[in-house]
């Protein structure tokens, strides 16, 4: 099983950021890696039309509470938006 919260949210001063939390049923991290590898670009996707936004995208383990962030997919970026795009023009792999 698989749930996700996300939140999106503007702050006065600070632009919008988001956070995508994806609570997967397993410690295992190459599972939740490829979890994330289908769920990133489609999240991204999602959000066509809104570069300026920072977003946070994890998949979290059942009991440990680790994480695999698109870091753990090779991105090396800002978070946002914007950057999450040009970084998965450069990785047909990570597309359906």
């Amino acid at each position: 099983m698989v749930s996700v919260e996300s939140n999106y949210r503007t702050n006065v001063g600070m632009g919008r950021t988001g956070n995508v939390v994806i609570d997967a049923d397993t410690d295992d991290e190459a599972v939740r890696r490829t979890v994330l590898a289908a769920a990133f670009p489609a999240i991204v996707k999602a959000a066509d039309g809104d570069p300026e936004a920072s977003l946070g995208i994890q998949v979290v383990s059942a009991s440990s509470g680790t994480a695999v962030t698109p870091a753990d997919l090779g991105y090396s970026g800002t978070g946002t938006l914007g950057s999450y795009r040009a970084f998965l023009a450069g990785h047909p792999e990570l597309h359906p």
